[in-house]
């Protein structure tokens, strides 16, 4: 796929403070990212709101580029959070 053609995004109807929005979802190429000191493979995905207020944040995920497509990391204006474990822990007794 052509990461630049919009042919290739994806959207999504989110309301938001009394008010419909369309999000868009637009997958970059494939990139290495460092994650706790390792090299991890992953799509940017940049999200549009059409709403001024969250477009200024420039929000931003990584998602795994395995079958998973597990989210990695996320961007919120100048914050980042990154995934520090998939690891699945059951539920206590």
């Amino acid at each position: 796929k052509d990461a630049s053609n919009p042919i290739n995004d994806t959207r999504v109807a989110v309301f938001w403070e009394n008010r419909p929005y369309i999000f868009t979802l637009r997958p970059s190429g494939a990139e290495t990212i460092s994650m706790q000191d390792a090299k991890v493979s992953a799509q940017m995905v940049t999200i549009t709101t059409q709403n001024p207020q969250l477009d200024s944040l420039n929000l931003k995920i990584w998602l795994s580029n395995d079958f998973r497509r597990v989210p990695l990391r996320f961007a919120i204006g100048k914050y980042q959070a990154d995934l520090i474990s998939d690891k699945v822990i059951a539920p206590a007794k």
